[in-house]
């Protein structure tokens, strides 16, 4: 308890002393305004200017102590929303979860003072960027981290928040603990004049890359743009949703754009920052194929060679209008399926970093490869869990809570991730007010989640199985905690409910597709279901929202329906709370969601990877914020 008081003490008083420079620094000429975070839709957000070349910088000296952190109970107390729920402080103290990302959090990890540039990172994952994928009708986590950024979420301790000085310096600040923050990219800043109007300011002098069809050296990106591919996701995209109220979209000038609502959207700004948008030209989509086999992109990159499902490579982008950014020349992304082989690509030097599922693998791993460094991910809405396909059995509340029931979840815990574990929020846990330490107690997840095989029997006999049934998991790897996962489900399943459970390996691409087409059988492991793995509260009822193309279960539940048009115009954060709060509970009851745990891993990196402190590891991993990543060439090259 002392040490995490001294950890949350620190926190504090080095946040409280960025600031104070802050603004004295503002006070003497520097004019820098900080965007407004996501979920303040009513103000303005200015940007960071487009930063010049990088050049060379004294670098500022590191704080010579450390003082100590707050308390979980002060934290919790600070940040408790009513309408939300409740949290025990006294409990989290405690917890072994929130004591494991306490010790291999973020802010311990070297933060860099001067950047380095050059090099390349090459990143080992069980699925590839394909852009075969196209990228209006499917899914692909993290798009805009290589088709460019209109809007984006700040993350990590070099903020990009506020920055107007070249990206050379770190200045070592949080963009929020607690919250996402929408940060500027192609759209430099906005306001709201009223609920129903924004009006966005595009950057000048943002150019798409030099790819057939575009053929040229100057064109730049425009408002007609922006209308043009705002337009086409209202219309046909897997994001449309997102845009449901909107009533018009106008390019007054040419860099400028004009949003009119039907009515209030809570969540539209935050939705703008989904990393699931893939910002393209319309050149490319009218082109045959260019979406499939192009990367057209005003972002960070540009592709080089990309082989489904074996590899991409990405290459700066010189005409980035986030000049100094990316840091490293090229980035690679191989296809690897096997966990083994990701690791033993990580250990011979092969990969830049390795996905471990506890602590013991963590340490094991680090001694293989010295100097490594272990930053644990505990990612919001990321799970291991299941999405059950609501046909046969499974279409019946009775059977999914009786196979809940027959799962004893702490048991599964100790199994697979050494005791580390809790139940995940569906909803983002910021928007409940408590940052990234909340999750959900196993009183919290109510009744289905507590372990009693006698009274899962009785529900499956009530539901006309009784001597149990057959079914599938369809799931992206044979190894690793997901397998492991899998295997204890399929067990406690057969030895309680006699339910017989095939469980099928397909590669990431197979399975995004029986996702995206609504073709699979049985279940599919959840994993990062929504568009991002940290998203909002319309993408939380949008994965089960009747009529939504994000909807892949096909659910017609008429209190989400309800609940999801109250929701969504509230603007009241505590009513708007306590909704979200009603949703997640319901799906707790309905199971549509089978949660087994939060996605908590430990992120290895390799000793030159510089900046993981930098971004978030939910980020990191997921390569959105590759182009944040930075290299140091001369230990690289050992």
């Amino acid at each position: 308890m002392g040490n995490i008081r001294r950890q949350r003490k620190a926190s504090l008083a080095i946040g409280f002393l960025f600031l104070v420079l802050f603004l004295i620094a503002c006070s003497k000429a520097e004019k820098v305004v900080a965007p407004a975070p996501a979920a303040q839709p009513a103000q303005a957000a200015p940007s960071p200017a487009a930063a010049p070349a990088p050049v060379a910088k004294p670098a500022p000296a590191a704080p010579a102590t450390t003082p100590p952190a707050l308390t979980a109970s002060e934290v919790f107390a600070s940040r408790q929303v009513p309408g939300g729920p409740k949290v025990d402080p006294a409990a989290w103290e405690k917890d072994k979860g929130l004591q494991t990302i306490l010790k291999y959090h973020a802010t311990k990890l070297p933060l860099w003072t001067k950047a380095k540039y050059g090099g390349e990172m090459t990143f080992a994952l069980n699925w590839t960027p394909s852009t075969a994928l196209n990228p209006v009708r499917f899914f692909s986590l993290q798009r805009n981290a290589y088709y460019g950024m209109l809007l984006y979420y700040d993350h990590g301790r070099c903020s990009m928040q506020g920055r107007d000085e070249n990206f050379s310096v770190c200045k070592g600040q949080q963009a929020s603990n607690d919250t996402v923050v929408l940060v500027p990219g192609i759209i430099q800043r906005w306001e709201q004049p009223d609920p129903l109007t924004y009006v966005f300011h595009i950057r000048k002098g943002v150019l798409w890359s030099a790819v057939p069809p575009m053929l040229r050296t100057d064109r730049e990106v425009t408002s007609q743009d922006v209308v043009w591919y705002w337009d086409l996701i209202r219309r046909e995209g897997i994001l449309r949703d997102n845009f449901a109220l909107v009533n018009a979209l106008e390019a007054p000038d040419r860099y400028t754009v004009k949003v009119t609502m039907q009515s209030p959207h809570a969540d539209f700004l935050r939705n703008l920052g989904v990393s699931a948008l893939g910002f393209f030209p319309k050149e490319c989509y009218d082109e045959n194929d260019c979406l499939g086999t192009k990367l057209v992109t005003a972002g960070p990159w540009t592709m080089k060679e990309s082989v489904a499902r074996q590899k991409v490579v990405f290459e700066r982008n010189p005409e980035f209008f986030l000049k100094g950014l990316p840091y490293v020349d090229r980035w690679t992304w191989i296809n690897i399926t096997d966990p083994s082989a990701q690791k033993s690509a990580f250990t011979t030097g092969q990969a830049a970093s390795y996905r471990a599922s506890s602590e013991t693998e963590a340490l094991s791993v680090a001694k293989t490869v010295p100097g490594s460094q272990i930053h644990l991910q505990a990612c919001t809405e990321c799970m291991w869990g299941f999405r059950p396909r609501l046909q046969g059995p499974l279409a019946d509340a009775r059977v999914r809570r009786a196979m809940m029931l027959a799962l004893d979840l702490p048991a599964s815990w100790q199994l697979v991730t050494e005791g580390v574990g809790s139940v995940p929020t569906v909803v983002p846990r910021d928007m409940y007010g408590f940052g990234k330490a909340f999750y959900l107690t196993l009183d919290q997840a109510g009744p289905w989640y507590q372990y009693n095989p006698e009274k899962a029997k009785q529900l499956l006999l009530e539901a006309g199985y009784p001597n149990g049934f057959k079914t599938k998991i369809v799931t992206t790897t044979a190894s690793g905690s997901t397998a492991e996962y899998n295997l204890y489900a399929q067990q406690m399943w057969k030895r309680n409910l006699n339910i017989d459970v095939d469980i099928q390996v397909a590669d990431g691409l197979t399975v995004g597709a029986l996702r995206d087409e609504r073709k699979w059988e049985g279940m599919l492991n959840a994993g990062c279901w929504i568009p991002t793995c940290w998203s909002d509260g319309d993408s939380a009822f949008l994965q089960m929202l009747k009529g939504s193309r994000q909807n892949f279960q096909d659910l017609d539940d008429p209190v989400i329906n309800d609940l999801y048009l109250k929701q969504r115009g509230e603007l009241d954060p505590a009513k708007r709370v306590a909704l979200l709060w009603q949703f997640e509970q319901h799906d707790l009851n309905m199971i549509y969601l089978m949660r087994l745990n939060v996605l908590i891993t430990y992120d290895l990196m390799q000793p030159y990877e510089m900046n993981g402190a930098s971004h978030g590891v939910n980020y990191y991993w997921s390569l959105g914020s590759a182009w944040l990543t930075m290299v140091d060439p001369e230990k690289a090259k050992k």
